[in-house]
């Protein structure tokens, strides 16, 4: 939702206008096989063998390796701090009042650094570097 925000000012990039007429080109191509007679299925070869997966990715392993690995951790990284750590610490004795208080207080320093960071990199500041900085400052 803040992207929306910060991002309604900016164009739209060139190679995205670019994207999308080349898929209304594609659009445009596969309704004429179809309006002939040709079955859904001999439009869907067609594309798939316009772009096929491995091609669409091939040479993005790297960055989708990261990619993947980072949703692991954060995800395993979400739960621990918003499921277990508050049963923890209310398991070990500390209130429900004061365990919920701890989560909502740092929710919402999450949820204004993200809108920092989001902030920051649209002002082309790298967006790894940058949100591994604000990693290792928000540590407690």
């Amino acid at each position: 939702m803040q992207s929306m925000f910060l991002r309604m000012s900016m164009p739209e990039p060139a190679e995205l206008v670019e994207f999308k007429e080349k898929l209304q080109k594609m659009a445009s191509d596969t309704e004429a096989p179809a309006a002939e007679g040709a079955s859904n299925m001999d439009v869907a070869a067609t594309l798939s063998q316009r772009t096929p997966f491995v091609r669409l990715i091939k040479g993005y392993w790297d960055s989708l390796t990261l990619h993947v690995m980072f949703e692991v951790w954060y995800s395993m990284a979400f739960y621990a701090f918003t499921a277990w750590m508050p049963s923890f610490y209310h398991n070990n004795g500390v209130s429900a009042l004061t365990t919920q208080g701890m989560q909502i207080a740092s929710l919402f320093a999450c949820g204004i650094s993200l809108i920092i960071i989001g902030y920051l990199c649209d002002k082309k500041l790298p967006c790894m570097p940058t949100y591994a900085a604000a990693v290792i400052v928000s540590r407690p």
